[in-house]
């Protein structure tokens, strides 16, 4: 007789996939037209694989497995590989479940019934689908409005979400070519124009000198007016100040700013006899010498440079080329200090007197190192305590009188339905409202309108009275 489909022997490294297992060989007896029970459990047994049927042989001991009926067959097996979770954890771990990042809505949702299927709700399933689905949600927009919604069914919940997912991802498209544009246009440098026609020598734009708009700028380079700094022709235009950031090599992490807002303290020292001038850097842990000078100082018989490498970056994260390390003697105020490390960079920033070179060479900052509080301002603060205070205050004026007429009859809207999830959030802002006095119990009231509970960023929630349906 011909076989409609087939089933393979099931994995016991998945038992989780076991009811889908016997879904499966339930639906395949059925596509086989296999009625009779003596040949329903002979096919489950062939079929299930050799390691279930030795498994089932010890769980049944002492009964023989030939000897017992095919439901009990399936229970022992059931209850051995998927026992039956506990109602508390499964509930925990579905009120626990948001959407993930990546995660569609459709799937979102099918998630949410898997997690469902321990929690045993029965006919309370939809509204506990629907008060998850909304809670948990990545569409902060969407959100509110499913929650100003009274009449709102995890059917609606899935068609709307599904809706606007799929016009956000339509608009996503459409301005994804200008975006694209945008992108490409904003990331390409600025490259000096080469080749056509005129060039200005104050900011290499394509017109003539006397048309350049930046005849009256300053330059950062050299300091004089008339140029930019990018066609600035002074040699001393290389040692402009760049920040710099990275580790030592000790591992700490290194913050090399130079100060650009105050002025620049140089000093000259004798480096092996040669004369060098660095910019004093509080803020750098190295001392730092450019290629530059280091070719300049030494264009023979140069100090052999060890690699060294340990990650600098300017201010835009950019990486800074850096040749390696080699040690000098310092002569510098009366003092000959030898063995002093020396990094040598390939980009043009600034040659740098960095911390490490403070002490041997006997620099030392002054300013102010803390700020102390008067004790006149310490009495005041106390004897204006309450107005520091960040508890919330009450008004003390005259009484607030509100002028409602008369002839039109009191509206008392019924409170809405808050889903299950919230309700402890709800009691808690309220408890803490009545006890800061902003709320104040009462028995009755003519006019009534039902609170909106709104999730802030923080998890937190906000009431937002429905006073529009006044």
């Amino acid at each position: 007789m011909t076989t409609v489909g087939s089933l393979e022997p099931f994995d016991l490294g998945q038992p989780n996939k076991w009811g889908s297992y016997l879904e499966r060989f339930k639906l395949f007896l059925l596509a086989n037209d296999v009625k009779d029970e003596g040949r329903k459990k002979a096919s489950f047994l062939t079929l299930v694989g050799a390691p279930v049927y030795d498994l089932l042989t010890s769980l049944a001991f002492p009964n023989q497995v030939s000897t017992l009926p095919l439901d009990q067959i399936e229970k022992i097996l059931t209850d051995h590989l998927c026992p039956r979770p506990s109602e508390i954890a499964a509930f925990y771990h579905f009120h626990k479940r948001d959407q993930h990042p990546d995660e569609t809505v459709g799937n979102y949702l099918a998630a949410l019934r898997a997690l469902a299927v321990g929690c045993n709700f029965g006919a309370a399933l939809d509204r506990m689908l629907r008060d998850r689905f909304v809670c948990g949600m990545r569409d902060e927009s969407l959100q509110r409005s499913f929650l100003a919604d009274t009449e709102l069914t995890v059917q609606k919940v899935l068609e709307r979400a599904t809706t606007s997912e799929a016009a956000a991802a339509s608009a996503k498209a459409i301005r994804q070519p200008n975006e694209t544009i945008h992108s490409i246009k904003s990331q390409r440098p600025q490259q000096p124009h080469k080749g056509k026609g005129q060039q200005c020598a104050g900011c290499a734009g394509p017109h003539g000198r006397q048309q350049c708009p930046y005849r009256e700028a300053i330059c950062h380079g050299c300091g004089r007016k008339g140029h930019l700094k990018r066609v600035c022709r002074s040699n001393d235009s290389s040692n402009d100040v760049h920040p710099v950031k990275g580790k030592n090599s000790r591992g700490k992490s290194v913050n090399l700013i130079s100060n650009l807002v105050c002025l620049k303290k140089r000093i000259t020292v004798q480096i092996n006899g040669k004369s060098c001038t660095f910019e004093v850097d509080s803020g750098s842990d190295v001392t730092m010498m450019t290629l530059r000078t280091y070719d300049r100082i030494w264009p023979t018989n140069k100090p052999k440079v060890y690699n060294y490498d340990p990650g600098f970056s300017d201010y835009q994260h950019n990486p800074i080329q850096i040749l390696g390390v080699f040690d000098v003697s310092i002569h510098y105020n009366g003092r000959n200090i030898d063995n002093l490390p020396v990094i040598v960079t390939k980009s043009g920033c600034s040659d740098l007197l960095g911390c490490n070179w403070f002490d041997p060479l006997g620099i030392s900052i002054k300013g102010i190192h803390s700020v102390g509080s008067d004790v006149q301002i310490a009495g005041i603060l106390n004897k204006f305590e309450h107005l520091f205070s960040t508890e919330l205050g009450c008004y003390t004026g005259p009484p607030v009188i509100l002028n409602i007429d008369a002839t039109v009859p009191p509206v008392r809207l019924p409170p809405r339905r808050i889903p299950y999830a919230l309700k402890g959030l709800v009691e808690e802002e309220l408890d803490r409202q009545c006890k800061q006095g902003i709320l104040k119990p009462v028995e009755y009231s003519d006019w009534a309108t039902p609170i909106a509970p709104v999730i802030k960023k923080d998890g937190s929630i906000i009431f937002a009275a429905t006073i529009n349906q006044l």
